[in-house]
């Protein structure tokens, strides 16, 4: 399935985009080496808290690093790329070659993806970015759709495709427009947009010749998922954060129900941002003048109705709910022991008091599984409990104890992990207190009853 990369020029946009069904978000982080330094872009202290919250809601975080560095420049861009894969960013976009290469040097470990500044339009550019260990090439914008299938169905890494938001008149990363009139350039991030403004063509000053329409290509997503593509991106980290909502709800859902837009949702993308219409001329290699178009003046009440309903949808709530299930047991003289893991292996554990003796209606199976149901106001919400209640049991040990090395229980497939859903630290009974003789299991039993692990053995080796 394609995955979906939405904008983040804040982290309210963050929050917008993951509610609203984002696979992955893209940001800046910090100042003076992404393609829009005048978003709010990201602290690190805002970064850590945006990746953590992306993280917890399986959501991946890109970084932008895709503007040119000078030589006494380089080496505060490879720190600040040090920060980044410090705080858990999953991959980092380029624009530079210089950059690319002193990276995978020194950050072998993380994922570099070509940026559409390096305008890579063909599958030399992209085998070229893959010589130099870049995992992904963000594909032109120019590029038809039967250019994108011949490129990604033959090239060696993963392509990314643009397919919403504004298009830039020149090929990405080779416009010296702003820069020659403007003293800004746009391949250092400060692009003034003289393609927005009019001009005069031998008359009056009334015309926007270079004003192209913003790209959508919400009706051909199925035919860049089949093309090959890995992923499809939206524009818009200058947009607001209610912007990103709609057009990334609208995306997520063609996307995961497999079909083109409604009526009703083409009309919401218009509504969000568009100049005077849509275009696909690229994608459909039907270059004209039909593709150019600006934007209206005035704001739009409807438009702003909609982002107040947008903003109310994402901020009110968690949309976005991750699936858990939990553990326990809970036997009379014996601490409470709980546990809750993921789809994807990560789990936490905690140990609590003994209970006490009940007083009034004992604990069961099902209204321990009622509590452990109620995740509101949490990310997480329960698929399931399994637990053991009951007077403290002494059976023999059981046949796996006596082989060396094996970990018990549900420990087996443990993993040290981040304790996503409570706080705890996932810990592994030790192989060793599992030997065989009275010595071994009588370790065994008094390390289990003394450790927060998962097994479920504490109890029954002596």
């Amino acid at each position: 399935m394609l995955e979906l990369l939405a904008p983040a020029g804040n982290l309210d946009a963050v929050i917008a985009a993951v509610q609203n069904g984002a696979d992955a978000v893209y940001m800046g982080f910090g100042d003076g080496f992404n393609a829009r330094r005048s978003a709010d872009n990201f602290t690190r202290e805002s970064f850590a808290k945006a990746v953590r919250y992306c993280h917890i809601r399986g959501c991946k975080v890109y970084v932008t690093l895709n503007t040119l560095v000078g030589d006494r420049e380089m080496e505060a861009a490879a720190a600040l790329a040090q920060q980044a894969s410090d705080a858990g960013a999953d991959a980092i976009l380029v624009q530079d070659l210089g950059l690319a290469r002193v990276l995978r040097d020194a950050l072998p470990d993380i994922p570099l993806h070509a940026s559409t500044q390096m305008s890579i339009h063909n599958l030399a550019g992209v085998e070229a970015a893959a010589e130099m260990g870049i995992t992904r090439a963000v594909l032109s914008r120019e590029l038809s759709l039967e250019q994108i299938r011949f490129i990604s169905q033959h090239a060696s890494i993963e392509t990314e495709v643009f397919v919403h938001g504004a298009l830039c008149f020149c090929y990405s990363g080779q416009c010296y427009m702003s820069a020659l009139i403007g003293r800004r350039s746009g391949n250092r991030g400060a692009c003034a947009q003289p393609c927005r403004m009019q001009y005069s063509m031998g008359g009056r000053m009334d015309e926007y010749p270079l004003s192209l329409r913003d790209n959508c290509l919400a009706d051909y997503l199925q035919q860049l998922d089949e093309a090959g593509v890995a992923c499809v991106k939206i524009e818009g980290r200058m947009k607001r954060p209610e912007y990103v909502a709609v057009v990334t709800d609208v995306y997520a859902k063609c996307i995961h129900e497999h079909r083109v837009p409604t009526p009703e949702e083409n009309d919401r993308l218009a509504l969000a941002f568009s100049r005077q219409g849509f275009t696909q001329g690229y994608l459909l290699d039907e270059k004209g003048p039909d593709m150019l178009g600006t934007r209206a003046a005035e704001p739009d009440r409807e438009a702003e109705k909609m982002f107040t309903a947008a903003r109310k949808a994402y901020a009110d709530g968690e949309r976005r709910r991750v699936p858990v299930k939990f553990y326990a047991k809970v036997r009379a003289g014996e601490p409470v022991m709980a546990a809750v893991a993921d789809e994807d292996g990560h789990r936490a554990v905690l140990t609590g008091p003994v209970p006490e003796p009940a007083q009034r209606a004992p604990l069961t199976e099902q209204s321990l599984a009622d509590q452990f149901a109620k995740t509101g106001g949490t990310p997480y919400y329960s698929t399931g409990t399994e637990s053991r209640i009951g007077r403290r049991q002494r059976p023999a040990p059981p046949a796996h104890h006596r082989s060396e090395g094996r970990a018990c229980g549900p420990a087996r497939a443990a993993q040290p992990a981040a304790a996503a859903a409570a706080g705890g630290q996932a810990l592994l009974c030790r192989p060793r207190a599992h030997r065989a003789g009275a010595s071994g299991r009588a370790a065994h039993a008094g390390a289990c009853r003394a450790v927060p692990g998962v097994c479920v053995c504490a109890g029954r080796n002596s």
